[in-house]
């Protein structure tokens, strides 16, 4: 005996609602166990830069800088390696802001810290010269 179009609808309807349910778990799934591409990007405040310090050794010159205003989750300050590409133009933009007195803006990444210290310095993503 053919169904009726109520229960043909009931049917579908059904189909339907198991369709959202599987999709909605499966992104839930995801979310909980997929690792992002990498962790945020902090941005400091607009600052003077507070002191530098160089290591000729640790990390093969490895370079720290603090900010006057600390950033919440690299409390300690930033920090910079030899092996970035644009190692020596942050070292010239942080060193000519702390000389001539200017303010930076930080943008760091806090999945990357520095190994040096106890403190949290986040790797320095890029720099701006106020």
């Amino acid at each position: 005996m053919p169904a009726s179009i109520s229960q043909v609808a009931r049917d579908a309807d059904s189909g339907v609602k198991l369709h959202r349910l599987l999709v909605y778990g499966l992104v839930l799934l995801a979310s909980i166990v997929a690792k992002p591409i990498h962790a945020g990007i902090l941005v400091s405040a607009i600052s003077m830069v507070s002191y530098v310090q160089s290591y000729s050794d640790w990390g093969g010159g490895d370079m720290v800088f603090q900010t006057a205003v600390p950033l919440a989750g690299c409390e300690g300050g930033f920090w910079l390696r030899p092996s970035d590409p644009a190692f020596q133009r942050n070292v010239a933009l942080i060193t000519s802001a702390q000389l001539s007195g200017r303010q930076v803006r930080v943008w760091a990444r806090d999945d990357i810290i520095w190994n040096g210290s106890s403190s949290r310095f986040c790797w320095v993503d890029s720099l701006r010269l106020m």
